[in-house]
């Protein structure tokens, strides 16, 4: 009797802590500063049951955030690894302006409960990737080699956070603007013609 007790004890609590980071995303999407009273009646559980969780909004917000960062680099690591430097590079910008886009009001949430280490760790492992394949573009001359191989990764993610910063929410607009931030990487990352002689 007590280990069916302690199971479901333990369901109960895995299901609170799921509404709850649901509630999260959900509702820092749109309001970025909402309290953590706001977030438990979202996720209709109360304060204590919140704050047994997760005991600051710090601690919420980077639990969020973690989950977020975990399942973008899961589907950045099922892209292609043979594609071609550009395209590639291709896939990982259209993917990655989409997520940042979405995600631009929890991040803000984040920066003001998370260090910037911690911000920049959640960012490691996507620009590792970046960086991994514009370095394959330079090996094989896709890619220009007269800058700095980190320049160009922060280059891509400034041209990233500038579509992101444009909030664009409407399909044909948001698909338009997911080619000119792809194209805006690609010239950024150009080769120069060889001369002819």
């Amino acid at each position: 009797m007590n280990a069916t007790r302690h199971r479901r004890a333990r369901s109960d609590a895995t299901r609170n802590r799921e509404a709850i980071i649901r509630a999260t995303l959900m509702t820092l999407s749109e309001k970025p500063g909402a309290s953590m009273e706001e977030i438990a009646g979202v996720a209709g559980v109360s304060r204590g049951t919140l704050y047994s969780h997760f005991p600051t909004r710090g601690a919420l917000v980077g639990a969020v955030l973690r989950r977020v960062a975990s399942q973008a680099n899961a589907t950045l690591a099922g892209l292609d690894p043979t594609l071609p430097p550009g395209d590639a590079v291709d896939a990982l910008v259209g993917f990655s302006w989409r997520v940042l886009g979405d995600m631009a009001c929890i991040w803000t949430a984040a920066s003001g409960e998370l260090s910037p280490r911690e911000l920049t760790q959640l960012h490691q492992e996507p620009a590792d990737r970046v960086r991994r394949r514009v370095t394959r573009g330079r090996r094989d001359g896709s890619f220009r080699t007269d800058q700095n191989l980190n320049w160009q990764v922060e280059c891509i993610y400034a041209i990233i956070r500038a579509g992101t910063s444009l909030h664009i929410t409407e399909e044909p607009a948001r698909a338009d603007l997911a080619t000119v931030i792809v194209a805006t990487v690609r010239a950024v990352l150009a080769a120069e013609p060889a001369a002819s002689e």
